[in-house]
């Protein structure tokens, strides 16, 4: 299947998630994330998209556990560009024009060394390839990063069996992890 293919249908099992089953998955995926957590103290995340049920990562800013972390996200600001902002437990937000939660108060993070980014995707293949919404963002961010910082996709499902086709501009991920279990790519 070529990428849209793959987007399409990752997209439309995501929404076919009963409620149950999104929250047992969820679940699964913060007991997996806990204690690869415990080991970063700078944390770059996204912000859920409810109406696209996706894994809700303000369990894990609100965590008592991972109070230690300092946690960034990303905005698409007026002119498409991102700007990095800090985010913390408790904080109030908006929805903007994708559904995306924005900081009602948004600080300019100075970002320092960013240890983990938490990545979303509809899918990812063995090799840590991993399909988006299509936007390019996260891959265009994730240039920018050193060497040193991790990439770690979240997702509902398995990795899937045949090889996603990547383009230049395609940023491998470091690791994902699921309901199930974390697994590492060797990239």
């Amino acid at each position: 299947m070529d990428k849209q293919e793959l987007r399409k249908k990752y997209k439309k099992l995501r929404l076919e998630l009963t409620e149950k089953d999104h929250q047992f998955f969820s679940r699964g995926i913060e007991n997996n994330l806990l204690p690869l957590m415990a080991n970063f103290n700078v944390v770059h995340t996204f912000l859920p998209i409810a109406k696209l049920k996706e894994f809700d990562t303000f369990k894990l800013i609100e965590n008592p556990k991972l109070n230690h972390i300092q946690w960034f996200t990303s905005i698409v600001n007026e002119l498409g560009g991102l700007e990095h902002v800090d985010v913390w437990p408790k904080m109030e937000y908006v929805l903007d024009s994708w559904s995306i939660p924005i900081p009602l108060t948004k600080k300019e993070a100075d970002l320092p060394k960013v240890e983990l980014v938490l990545v979303p995707l509809l899918c990812i293949d063995k090799n840590g390839n991993r399909i988006g919404y299509g936007k390019g963002y996260y891959d265009g961010f994730l240039s920018t990063l050193s060497p040193t910082t991790q990439f770690c996709g979240i997702s509902f499902f398995d990795p899937i069996e045949e090889s996603i086709n990547t383009e230049a501009h395609d940023i491998p991920l470091h690791m994902c992890v699921t309901p199930n279990q974390i697994i590492n790519f060797k990239n």
